[in-house]
């Protein structure tokens, strides 16, 4: 494959990834905006609370006071193709730290299995299938968190990365993990879900398309480019 065609497959899955990123934040906001209400601490709360209700409250087929939600297979699709998209991103993003091959090769394969997860997700709407919709969480989370470890840790100390997204792939990093702690503790181990499991899955999922957005731009920029000068170092 030549190196001109490599590089327009990297910038064509870099485009794709921030059209998903688009189309999931226009989608969800319109999702938002037609929530009939409630949530799991006051079911006759006005509309969507923003820090009170979680993204997959926008997926159930019913909100919480008993309505019909309209946006529910409108939301869970657009989720579908933004997830998705993600393995694009777990396919350039070794790019990012070229010398570690062996990293670069688990975090690939690590990111093509979650995927399973989340395609179950977006079939899983989590008032009709609560314990399916746990489980596909599950298979998300877990090897998409550790392929996102690996791969931050490959870009604290690659020459190849920009300082910037390994700082803020930290703050992401942290929430993402502590809110997977809340998920485990009630999903699995019958612990309270209380009003700050919402409010770190809105903040983690923030930081993450932050992170998102910067490492594409980043990928994108790059392509192409003869950074490594020295021999390839596997780790």
């Amino acid at each position: 494959m030549s190196a001109s065609f490599s590089k327009i497959l990297v910038r064509s899955a870099c485009g794709l990834v921030l059209l998903a990123v688009v189309q999931f934040v226009v989608i969800q906001g319109i999702a938002m905006a037609r929530y009939p209400g409630g949530n799991e601490w006051n079911r006759r709360a006005k509309g969507y609370d923003f820090w009170r209700n979680t993204l997959s409250d926008l997926g159930k087929t019913k909100a919480y006071n008993g309505l019909a939600n309209p946006m529910s297979r409108a939301s869970r699709g657009s989720a579908t193709a933004f997830l998705l998209s993600l393995g694009l991103l777990w396919l350039v993003l070794p790019g990012l730290f070229p010398r570690r091959k062996r990293v670069g090769l688990l975090v690939r394969v690590l990111g093509m299995l979650s995927l399973g997860g989340m395609i179950g997700l977006g079939f899983t709407p989590a008032d009709e299938y609560h314990v399916g919709h746990a489980v596909a969480n599950g298979f998300a989370a877990v090897p998409g968190l550790a392929a996102y470890l690996l791969s931050w840790w490959a870009m604290l100390f690659s020459r190849e990365c920009p300082r910037f997204l390994p700082i803020t792939g930290a703050v992401f990093l942290i929430a993402a993990w502590i809110h997977f702690g809340q998920y485990v503790g009630h999903f699995w181990l019958g612990f309270a879900w209380t009003p700050a499991a919402p409010m770190m899955q809105r903040l983690a999922f923030l930081t993450g398309l932050v992170w998102v957005i910067l490492t594409v731009g980043v990928v994108f920029r790059r392509v192409g480019k003869n950074t490594t000068t020295h021999p390839t170092r596997s780790s």
